[in-house]
């Protein structure tokens, strides 16, 4: 599982799991970037994990072997221009713990 799977980290990530017969699930926040994960192999799961609630982030990655946090990792903007180190738009996601039982 990536999340944030329309990235740089992403394709390249991504696409050799897939490659090598890995279910690879891509998680977009914006419903636009659902083709993204697509090109990369991977099936698409759109959730903004910024307002998402532990639960449903639990229900999301339930199964995964792995889950990968790209979301935001290469500090783009929506026009692709480079954002100032050290500044964002937006507050940084709360890290969410997710422990699966058994």
């Amino acid at each position: 599982m990536i999340a944030g799977d329309s990235g740089r980290i992403a394709r390249r990530l991504g696409r050799p799991l897939a490659e090598r017969g890995d279910s690879v699930i891509g998680i977009v926040g914006i419903p636009a970037h659902s083709s993204d994960p697509q090109a990369n192999g991977a099936e698409p799961v759109v959730r903004d994990l910024e307002k998402a609630s532990r639960e449903e982030v639990a229900r999301v990655v339930s199964g995964a072997d792995g889950v990968v946090f790209a979301a935001g990792a290469c500090a783009r903007s929506e026009d692709d221009e480079p954002r100032p180190r050290g500044r964002r738009e937006r507050p940084h996601p709360q890290p969410v713990s997710v422990r699966k039982e058994g």
